[in-house]
């Protein structure tokens, strides 16, 4: 079917009757976003140092935009308080990121902060939050910080070893100790 991508349900609120089949999907991934709240909840998220961060950023990106997509089902159908439970997953699953020490960790981490605040943007603008939605809305979005000083001598670090560990790739240890380039690196 042709769409108006400004129409799609990750851009703004939708209802069951807007899109049953996604209705459907999505209703078959409550496991997952429950899931996702309760990561969400955890303060310190450190993942292994084994692997590339290049392998978590397309899974982390279909993460956060299902939340965005069942956060915005939350607002079509007026189910208020659990669609901005939703947005503010996003900004905490943001925050994880950060507590990661690549490049592109962080740059993920920035990206899905976005879609929560995105979200919460969109809301006090176009609907009529109380005052106590306005106040959760205003605190959550301070918590949003992101430190280039002391990042990004972690990030660097972090780069550094990747590059060695990448490389060292193409070296061995020859039986009487000297090092040179590998005959067969695969």
């Amino acid at each position: 079917a042709d769409y108006n991508l400004c129409d799609w349900p990750i851009r703004k609120p939708w209802s069951r009757n807007d899109y049953p089949e996604l209705f459907e999907w999505l209703d078959g991934h409550k496991i997952t976003i429950a899931s996702l709240q309760e990561a969400a909840g955890k303060e310190i998220c450190l993942f292994g140092t084994s692997g590339y961060a290049e392998e978590r950023v397309f899974p982390m990106r279909k993460w956060a935009y299902l939340l965005v997509t069942a956060a915005n089902n939350d607002f079509g159908e007026n189910r208020i308080e659990t669609a901005i439970e939703k947005s503010y997953c996003l900004i905490k699953l943001g925050e994880h990121q950060y507590q990661q020490p690549t490049t592109i960790d962080k740059l993920i981490g920035m990206a899905i902060e976005y879609l929560g605040l995105r979200q919460f943007n969109r809301f006090v603008v176009e609907e009529n939050p109380t005052e106590e939605q306005l106040k959760f809305i205003e605190a959550a979005s301070q918590e949003v910080e992101f430190n280039w000083p002391t990042d990004l001598p972690i990030m660097l670090e972090s780069e550094k070893k990747a590059i060695k560990d990448m490389l060292s790739s193409f070296y061995e240890i020859h039986r009487n100790g000297k090092i040179r380039l590998d005959r067969d690196p695969y």
